[in-house]
């Protein structure tokens, strides 16, 4: 809301923690709790604002720009994060692009606009993505497949050296899924070629090797990124 905040949220098992602090008002904000439930870092937000006030809902900026089909179009498609693992869906169609619904507003030829996110088309096939706190560079990849010679072709038993841990890829129907017992099996969603996601939104991302075989995945979680599974 327009104060500097220096803030830290944990959480294991039910137990939630979160300490933020203001120095300009010396306010300090600390929650603890055993609800696994709660959101301790919303509440210490709500909190705040008791002392400092509420921000003003964001305003887009406005302007009476149009944009041609041709720079609409660069927009279009799956791009995953180059430094990070999310990955945002662009949708194009004429006179507009969406995001899960959403029509973003046009400022420029190469800049789109949808709540307090900026995405600047660059180099043919990347965005940039700019929030109040972060710039992040975007590329494009292939769609899913979903054939079902394809998603065989997955399936396996991988090892982490890394994490101690063995995960065994299956095919149920035309469906991925994750078997690492005692824990209970689990489908993965595509998200893009080689990539697929779960319910939680981990990444799991297929590695080929130089004659274009599979023989690795990475796992990307909140936690850490990266994990290596080899085939």
């Amino acid at each position: 809301n327009g104060f500097k905040e220096i803030s830290h949220t944990g959480a294991t098992a039910a137990y939630r923690a979160a300490l933020y602090y203001y120095p300009g008002k010396k306010l300090t904000v600390a929650i603890l709790s055993n609800d696994g439930t709660f959101s301790p870092g919303g509440g210490a937000t709500q909190v705040a604002d008791v002392f400092l006030g509420k921000a003003e809902p964001p305003k887009a900026p406005i302007n009476n720009i149009t944009s041609s089909e041709e720079s609409l179009k660069r927009f279009d498609g799956i791009f995953r994060s180059a430094r990070g693992y999310d990955v945002v869906t662009l949708t194009y169609s004429p006179g507009k692009v969406s995001n899960d619904g959403k029509t973003l507003q046009v400022l420029h030829a190469d800049t789109l606009y949808l709540d307090r996110l900026y995405l600047i088309a660059k180099k043919p096939g990347q965005i940039l993505l700019k929030n109040p706190s972060d710039t992040n560079t975007y590329v494009r990849v292939k769609s899913p497949v979903t054939d079902v010679a394809y998603l065989r072709s997955l399936t396996g038993t991988y090892l982490s050296d890394e994490a101690d841990a063995a995960n065994t890829i299956e095919l149920r129907g035309n469906e991925l899924w994750i078997n690492r017992p005692p824990h209970k099996a689990f489908k993965l969603t595509p998200s893009f070629y080689d990539g697929f996601l779960s319910a939680d939104m981990d990444l799991y991302e297929f590695k080929r090797n130089k004659k274009g075989t599979v023989d690795r995945f990475e796992h990307s979680t909140s936690r850490a990124e990266r994990i290596l599974f080899r085939k």
